[in-house]
């Protein structure tokens, strides 16, 4: 419930959308294949990076609102963005990237300890 990023309620199965695939999975690990490795350098070398990556996604790109969510400066979040897309050739514009690492960053989550091999 807290990677929905909505107040706390009760949910039905059906309401929990792209997280259903993660409950029908026999095991956890085997979403591991959906992250991609840039997400497990990141995880293990520049967490700040991943986070905001993350918070950017979610703020629907948004620098300020990102910003406040991270209480950092603003233009802190544009260096962090401007070295995701140096250093990891992200290409911010294309929905079918946004949506490529908006659920490797949910998967890896979700996963137990944040644990990726």
């Amino acid at each position: 419930m807290r990677l929905l990023e909505t107040a706390p309620r009760i949910l039905s199965y059906q309401d929990t959308g792209l997280y259903q695939l993660f409950l029908e999975t026999n095991t956890l690990a085997s979403l591991e294949h959906f992250i991609p490795v840039s997400v497990r350098e990141m995880k293990e070398n520049k967490p700040e990076l991943l986070e905001t990556l993350f918070t950017f996604i979610n703020k629907n790109q948004n620098y300020s609102k990102t910003a406040q969510s991270l209480f950092v400066h603003p233009k802190t979040v544009r260096y962090r963005i401007n070295q995701l897309k140096e250093q990891y050739a992200i290409d911010f514009q294309s929905p079918e990237e946004m949506l490529r690492y908006s659920i490797a960053i949910r998967i890896l989550k979700v996963l137990p300890n944040h644990q990726v091999n």
